[in-house]
């Protein structure tokens, strides 16, 4: 006989509230913020409130600091779908957003777990200071040893190519290389 998971439709209605739940423990668990056993928390003692610091890098358009003191951008946008998400499932999540240092590496050490050592000289007190950073990082494996990051939301290479006749002529735009009917490359997966 068939197992009742294989019997419950597949239906918007019955998968999106599994979809915002595994996004949001998946998220959570990789944020690190609370060093502790998320998962394990959150059915045990079935948390309503969830309160996190996080520290926000202005990098626009990935997040902007406006002159009120609020933030808008791709992240803070993701940080209020989360809320939302959170909200569906009886879960008050607040994000309680400061500014983080400009620069990524100290703004990466407010999060990291290698307090008062040669790669991050910060004691206790200020590696705690946020819960998460709210940053565009590449996830490369030495901070991936001192931080938990995120599931990758964006993926972006960097390189530049100009064409240049022998006569010194060159393309400036998309438009100038089409009407010469040249061509581009550009990495594969590029959107």
């Amino acid at each position: 006989s068939p197992s009742h998971a294989a019997r419950i439709p597949w239906t918007r209605s019955t998968m999106m509230p599994r979809i915002r739940h595994f996004a949001i423990a998946w998220t959570l668990l990789h944020l690190d913020i609370c060093r502790c056993n998320i998962l394990e928390h959150a059915m045990v003692r079935q948390w309503k409130k969830i309160s996190l610091r996080a520290g926000v890098l202005h990098a626009p358009p990935f997040a902007i600091r406006n002159d009120d003191g609020t933030y808008t951008g791709f992240q803070p946008d993701l940080l209020d779908r989360l809320k939302i998400f959170a909200a569906e499932d009886g879960v008050d999540l607040e994000f309680v957003l400061s500014d983080a240092p400009a620069q990524y590496g100290p703004a990466l050490d407010l999060v990291a777990n290698d307090c008062n050592t040669t790669e991050n000289p910060n004691v206790l007190e200020d590696c705690a200071k946020f819960d998460l950073i709210v940053g565009d990082y590449y996830c490369n494996p030495s901070r991936s040893v001192r931080i938990d990051f995120s599931p990758a939301w964006l993926r972006t290479t960097m390189s530049g190519l100009k064409y240049v006749h022998r006569d010194g002529r060159g393309y400036d735009t998309m438009m100038q290389l089409e009407a010469a009917e040249g061509t581009a490359c550009v990495p594969e997966g590029t959107y």
